[in-house]
């Protein structure tokens, strides 16, 4: 996995983990929905800076997860 891959897994879980759909996170982000679809599923074009991960991280309220996302990325690679 490439950095990429790594923080799409990360924005997906989350996500997820806040109960938001796609549709709502691309909303405040300010991001279109098949940007957000093709960062959290690595594919397509589109790209994601470390800046641009970390204010999603910081909208999500992700900064108190920050030590469990190596855990989460090793167990996508174990599943």
């Amino acid at each position: 996995m490439n950095g990429n891959e790594n923080y799409g897994l990360i924005i997906r879980l989350l996500r997820e983990q806040r109960k938001l759909s796609v549709r709502e996170l691309a909303k405040r982000c300010c991001k279109s929905i098949g940007w957000i679809s093709e960062i959290e599923r690595s594919t397509g074009t589109a790209t994601i800076s470390e800046q641009e991960f970390d204010r999603i991280v910081a909208m999500l309220n992700g900064e108190k997860d920050k030590a469990q996302f190596k855990t989460w990325v090793a167990n996508h690679k174990n599943s």
